[in-house]
């Protein structure tokens, strides 16, 4: 398999997590794996169900958003993944999508709280952006919000949702999957009655976060959601039995 067909693999898998974690939001929300020394990258094409995309699907583009490969269109907030790829040349995937707890919670306008061990992986993680002006279409829009995320890897959008960032998709989708993780049990927890004194020591989730990392645990989740992915949903997989 080429590097380009991985990588439309990987995007339409990714896509497939999101939908089945029921952490999608109609035809919106946007993934981009960037193709690796290049100023290209590969995206979910709109208006698509994430739950429907296979990598036949998936369209390459440029800095810009003008399609280079694919039947379809990306999402119009392209712009959004390309103002944070032109500022971190580390970053080679990007997951914005509107999860039910971290949306929610986004419209207090602050971190997330680590409440348990795995909250903790998102520690130290994240920024907020706290001016949501509307839908972004344009570079001016999508600007700001690079900016705010600075040199972490979620960002947490005020009355918007989530954006994350990582070295690989396995990270990027990780930090989404742990962040509405965190926000969901930060929500019990304080219907249950507790307060920020409640949560993780900050020296305790450092410390909680690094060792995780060093196991690998992202390429762990990986490894473990493609499997499950071989069973629920085998279309994603055909073109690599056709090969073989």
């Amino acid at each position: 398999m080429n590097i380009h067909d991985q990588i439309r693999l990987d995007l339409a898998c990714a896509c497939r997590v999101i939908a089945n974690e029921k952490m999608d939001d109609g035809i919106a929300g946007h993934i981009s794996i960037r193709v690796p020394g290049s100023d290209e990258l590969w995206t979910n094409p709109y208006p698509f169900y994430f739950a429907d995309i296979t990598p036949d699907d998936v369209v390459r583009v440029d800095m810009k958003g003008r399609v280079l490969e694919g039947k379809h269109q990306p999402n119009p907030s392209i712009d959004i993944h390309t103002a944070i790829y032109r500022r971190r040349p580390e970053v080679s995937a990007i997951v914005h999508t509107h999860p039910l707890y971290v949306t929610g919670y986004s419209a207090l306008g602050r971190e997330i709280e680590a409440f348990d061990q795995l909250g903790a992986f998102i520690f130290e993680e994240q920024a907020v952006y706290n001016e949501f002006i509307g839908t972004v279409f344009s570079d001016a829009g999508a600007d700001p919000i690079a900016e705010a995320l600075g040199a972490k890897n979620i960002g947490v959008l005020k009355n918007h949702g989530l954006i994350s960032v990582g070295t690989d998709i396995r990270f990027a989708l990780g930090y989404t999957l742990m962040a509405e993780r965190a926000a969901r049990i930060q929500a019990i927890a304080i219907q249950c009655g507790a307060t920020k004194a409640d949560a993780l020591d900050d020296e305790i989730a450092r410390q909680t976060k690094a060792a995780n990392v060093e196991l690998g645990h992202y390429e762990d989740t990986w490894q473990a959601l493609i499997r499950r992915l071989r069973k629920t949903d085998p279309d994603l997989f055909e073109a690599e039995s056709a090969a073989r």
